[in-house]
């Protein structure tokens, strides 16, 4: 049987190391003592976020922000499949990191 996953994608700049599996994405510190690492090392494995597809990003943004919820990220950034995405911070979403990625 084949494989569902994606290639493994080193990403340096982040110490990350990062595997899609359909619509899962799967995070590896390369490092122990990267932000993530520490994670890892304090919680063992758990639910790093949860990503949610948008039509569009900014007024998605913008909703959010209008319902009460602070960004992570100001302006949307470009991800690791090359669509544009932006972080809900932690402390507005009952401590869980929320992605909104832009389906175009």
């Amino acid at each position: 049987m084949g494989t569902l996953a994606s290639e493994v994608f080193d990403v340096p700049a982040l110490q990350l190391r990062i595997c899609f599996i359909g619509s899962f994405e799967l995070l590896e510190p390369m490092s122990p003592d990267t932000m993530l690492g520490k994670l890892v090392a304090e919680r063992a494995a758990h639910l790093h976020h949860i990503a949610y597809r948008v039509p569009e990003i900014e007024p998605a943004m913008q909703a959010f922000v209008d319902d009460g919820f602070d960004l992570l990220d100001a302006e949307p950034r470009v991800g690791m499949t090359g669509r544009r995405i932006a972080f809900l911070h932690p402390s507005s979403t009952a401590g869980l990191l929320i992605e909104l990625v832009e389906e175009r």
